[in-house]
């Protein structure tokens, strides 16, 4: 929020045309848009299948947090929120595990999400080559409806969703985290995810 915050309104608009004045103005907490709910699902999720076997915590962060923000954008674009995260791990053998933790409280934010597979995945990898990381959302029942009864969205939320409507206009990487790039998958909103992605080198900068 921050960095959008600190951004000139000018600036903005020039980049996003009248996307950016609304981006400004939730990054100023301006809103006055109703909630407008949409159909629930059971789980939302988003995984890759790397060209090569990747080893090393962080190596395999990058991946992760993009999963994880891809599923919030899923999340958000259905009006859900869940609680349970899910992560999913293929080592180079094609063993295939899953690991899974219950958050305090149902969430559609895709950098608590990702702290919580980070968490899971710290516990689980064991240095092991991995062949595919996978993030998901498990929805109960009650979980799903929460698009029935939306509350206000807190500054966060609301500006999650203009930076939403951002990537879909401009692309996904036009609004992203340095420790992402080049972690997306080749179209990073397609629900067809399990597709190779291009892997990260350690020493590898992100590009500017």
């Amino acid at each position: 929020i921050g960095d959008v915050a600190a951004r000139e309104l000018g600036w903005l608009e020039e980049r996003f045309g009248s996307s950016g004045r609304h981006l400004w103005e939730l990054s100023h907490g301006i809103d006055a848009r109703d909630v407008v709910p949409d159909r629930a699902a059971k789980s939302v999720g988003a995984e890759d299948t790397f060209e090569e076997d990747l080893t090393g915590l962080e190596a395999l962060k990058p991946h992760v947090h993009a999963q994880a923000l891809r599923v919030a954008r899923r999340l958000r674009r259905a009006s859900l929120k869940g609680r349970v995260v899910q992560l999913k791990l293929k080592f180079a053998d094609f063993t295939l595990i899953t690991r899974r933790t219950t958050l305090r409280e149902p969430t559609d934010d895709g950098q608590v999400l990702y702290r919580a597979a980070l968490e899971l995945l710290e516990r689980a990898h064991e240095g092991k080559p991995l062949r595919l990381t996978g993030v998901s959302v498990q929805l109960d029942e009650d979980e799903a409806q929460l698009g029935l009864f939306p509350a206000a969205a807190p500054r966060a939320s609301k500006l999650n969703e203009a930076m939403d409507r951002i990537a879909a206009r401009f692309g996904s990487k036009a609004i992203t985290m340095a420790d992402i790039a080049g972690a997306e998958a080749p179209d990073d909103d397609d629900p067809r995810s399990e597709r190779p992605v291009e892997r990260l080198k350690p020493t590898e900068k992100p590009k500017r």
